[in-house]
């Protein structure tokens, strides 16, 4: 029997995608950051998932892309969707833990960590947020 669970990967261009992705609007959205989330099962390994989700974000940029965007069409001719393409322009991080901010009207209650030690951001909305929703000790 297998276990089934929500895994989350960051997705991040490399260096030289971002440089690459400076010089044209077009190739600037494959350098954008995009969290996925795999519906996963315990018999499978995080190597096979982790390519799965690779070949998907190949996939997804392709599908969204190839039709509107011509220098990413360009980009993609000729190459191969595989695990090497993906390796070679962008960084897939698997999230082991996530945090989940309060929402509207529920407080943060800080247990250790005294509001002094919390610089000033110079920003009146944070500001507000953190006296509205933060508690500290």
């Amino acid at each position: 029997m297998s276990i089934g669970y929500t895994a989350s990967y960051l997705i991040l261009p490399n260096t030289k995608l971002r440089e690459l992705g400076a010089t044209s609007e077009e190739l600037e959205l494959l350098c954008e950051s995009i969290l996925v989330e795999s519906q996963e099962t315990s018999h499978t390994s995080r190597n096979e998932y982790a390519l799965r989700v690779k070949i998907f974000i190949l996939l997804h940029f392709t599908n969204e892309y190839l039709a509107t965007a011509p220098a990413i069409a360009e980009f993609f001719a000729g190459r191969q969707l595989d695990e090497a393409l993906f390796d070679s322009w962008w960084q897939l991080l698997p999230v082991e833990d996530d945090a989940v901010m309060p929402s509207y009207g529920q407080k943060y209650k800080v247990l250790n960590v005294p509001r002094g030690r919390v610089s000033a951001t110079g920003s009146e909305v944070v500001e507000d947020w953190l006296a509205r929703v933060v508690e500290f000790p």
